[in-house]
């Protein structure tokens, strides 16, 4: 058709609408994928969400137990610092008590120790006492048997040399008796302390 007619103009205007056609439909393509990679980069996006929230609840989840553990062993790291307080207090108690009985049954001994030595020193002298006095009675004896062998003579048989004599032993025979059963005595307490160290 010639230039500028109107079969050309309506011909240029067909072109036209049908690159408007094509155009709208290039775009309406373009927007439906555009729509469909957001939904489907939403759908992503929403999964990716879902996972990672799982995550992070398991990992609270297992962040709340080991914080419970923790706080556990914390007290059961204080109650047994305690116990090991307490026992080594009641080890230091029993110890303490320990040397006080010691001690008291060392002073224990030092004294029965001491009180056997002054009753063995008072033994002794009692011992020694009851044998000058023995000395003396039997002294005194062959005194008065002397004066009543003077008295009488010499005949032995005569009445009263026999009663002085008499005497003389009725006397000194408590006072032979006496210090001998102490003697033996001390003897045998001596023996018995020998046998007890």
């Amino acid at each position: 058709p010639p230039e500028g007619s109107k079969s050309e103009l309506v011909e240029e205007l067909q072109k036209c609408h049908q690159r408007i056609f094509d155009l709208e439909r290039e775009m309406t393509r373009q927007a439906k994928s555009i729509e469909m990679d957001t939904m489907r980069s939403r759908a992503d996006h929403e999964r990716v969400t879902q996972r990672l929230l799982g995550v992070n609840e398991a990992l609270e989840a297992k962040l709340k137990q080991q914080t419970q553990e923790n706080k556990l062993c914390k007290e059961k790291v204080v109650d047994c610092e305690r116990r090991v307080l307490h026992e080594r207090w009641r080890v230091e108690e029993q110890n303490k008590r320990m040397e006080r009985l010691e001690a008291e049954v060392e002073r224990h001994e030092r004294m029965q120790h001491d009180i056997l030595v002054r009753e063995k020193e008072y033994g002794r002298r009692v011992l020694k006492l009851h044998l000058g006095e023995f000395e003396s009675s039997c002294r005194q004896g062959a005194r008065m048997r002397q004066l009543t062998s003077l008295m009488w003579g010499s005949a032995a048989e005569g009445p009263g040399a026999r009663t002085a004599q008499e005497k003389a032993t009725t006397l000194a025979t408590p006072a032979k008796a006496k210090p001998v059963r102490q003697l033996s005595a001390l003897k045998q307490r001596e023996d018995e302390e020998d046998l007890a160290e």
